[in-house]
């Protein structure tokens, strides 16, 4: 994960590292125990997955590969990412406001 963003997976720096208490590399169980792409199934629920393209902190690879996981699995999952945003929307007012649309739709949908 830490690769996504340029950064040496081995860093005991890395926000990855902090998490698992060591380099992601060196605990591949616990890091795939970390990650939601390890616990997919087909009877997950319905995903909306919305991320910055130029997000600096959360790579948009992470949701691509947990967008195509679900999807392979046959669960319900949507993905839309916003080109230019960084995380959390910043410097990008106009997919901040597509983001809340999209996800008061989604829910809407699915929760009435």
């Amino acid at each position: 994960m830490a690769g996504d963003q340029g950064i040496d997976p081995w860093s005991p720096d890395s926000r990855e590292a902090q998490l698992l208490g060591a380099p992601p590399p060196s605990v591949p169980w616990l890091a795939a125990q970390a990650s939601p792409v390890s616990h997919v199934s087909g009877d997950a629920p319905p995903f909306l997955l919305l991320h910055g393209r130029a997000d600096r902190f959360v790579g948009c690879g992470r949701s691509e590969r947990l967008h195509d996981a679900l999807a392979a699995a046959g669960a319900e999952v949507e993905l839309h990412t916003y080109a230019g945003a960084d995380h959390m929307w910043l410097g990008a007012p106009d997919a901040a406001r597509d983001a809340l649309d999209r996800t008061t739709a989604f829910l809407t949908a699915r929760l009435g």
